[in-house]
């Protein structure tokens, strides 16, 4: 796949979803003995997706800080799956999901996103790591249950991996966010993007200076594929 291709479709996407983040100053810096994981405010780190008698669940896992603000802060973070129906209109009727996980029942409501117009919802989950559950949509008198399966392809490397790989790979690059005393000054948002059977990494880097660095890497070798700045 060329590079100016990826260019055109992800960091397109990338550019639109961060370009509306306002950027405040970074507090304190730390060290990176323990590498970028620390730094990290925003992840998605897997994408779900099932479909049964025409309808269509998808489902991301990951955490963000909260309150999330994008400002070159590291505040507290909450992992929560978040669900959503992309093909069924907001309308007066409630969809209610349920599912069980590690002996444990979770039911919430679906609500409308206003922004995106696409109905989610979100519950808070620690160590989640199935690459297929079954989940149970509920809309009045009609129950549909159906499993929803990562999308993800093998060899993948995980969070961690790719932010070592880059730090590994782009030692220039980080040294840009890194002071003089050694310590890292930036905040990282970091997610898996699935295209055609293939997985990239988006990785933004923001500091105290106000844009965001938006990097692209390849899922399997960290290669690093696409950069842009973001203001």
């Amino acid at each position: 796949m060329k590079i100016k291709k990826i260019n055109r479709f992800m960091l397109a996407c990338l550019t639109a979803t961060f370009a509306l983040f306002s950027l405040g100053a970074l507090n304190g810096c730390k060290k990176v003995d323990l590498g970028l994981t620390p730094f990290v405010s925003e992840l998605r780190q897997n994408i779900y997706e099932g479909e049964k008698d025409g309808l269509r669940v998808k489902a991301t896992y990951g955490y963000r800080e909260s309150p999330y603000l994008a400002d070159g802060k590291i505040e507290k973070s909450e992992y929560r799956l978040t669900f959503t129906l992309p093909e069924i209109l907001p309308e007066d009727a409630t969809y209610t999901l349920s599912f069980k996980y590690n002996d444990t029942d979770y039911k919430t409501d679906f609500k409308l996103n206003v922004a995106k117009n696409v109905l989610y919802a979100s519950v808070p989950i620690e160590n989640f790591n199935a690459q297929e559950f079954s989940v149970t949509v509920i809309k009045a008198t009609t129950i549909t249950t159906l499993n929803l399966v990562s999308t993800i392809p093998q060899g993948t490397l995980s969070f961690r991996g790719a932010l070592d790989t880059l730090q590994n790979k782009q030692p220039s690059l980080i040294k840009e966010y890194t002071d003089q005393n050694g310590q890292f000054c930036a905040e990282i948002y970091q997610r898996i993007i699935v295209k055609d059977g293939k997985a990239y990494w988006y990785i933004g880097l923001t500091d105290k200076s106000g844009g965001i660095k938006a990097l692209l890497i390849d899922g399997k070798t960290g290669e690093l594929l696409a950069v842009r700045e973001v203001f």
